[in-house]
């Protein structure tokens, strides 16, 4: 009887072992959820930013290339202007 009693307060004690065990790691676990989706917040921040950062640089590039076209048509005038004026008239 004594067997049975030692190895009921055995079994108990590695029960409640194992039950407090469990609970740290539904803690640890429900933590690490909690950064995994605070991560997920911070990527999409990071996506958006990343979004605007392009639009940002296509309109950049867009008045580039515009300003770009000007300059090249405002040279092509002077060019020929100064066409005109070399060429001998007919």
């Amino acid at each position: 009887m004594e067997i049975l009693g030692l190895s009921l307060a055995a079994l108990g004690i590695l029960f409640t072992y194992i039950w407090r065990a469990n609970g740290k790691l539904q803690k640890w676990m429900m933590q690490a959820f909690v950064r995994i989706e605070e991560g997920s917040v911070r990527i999409e921040e990071g996506l958006v930013r990343i979004e605007e950062g392009q639009k940002e640089i296509v309109k950049i590039i867009e008045k580039g290339f515009s300003t770009l076209a000007q300059m090249i048509l405002n040279q092509t005038k002077i060019l020929e202007k100064i066409e005109a004026r070399i060429s001998p008239s007919s």
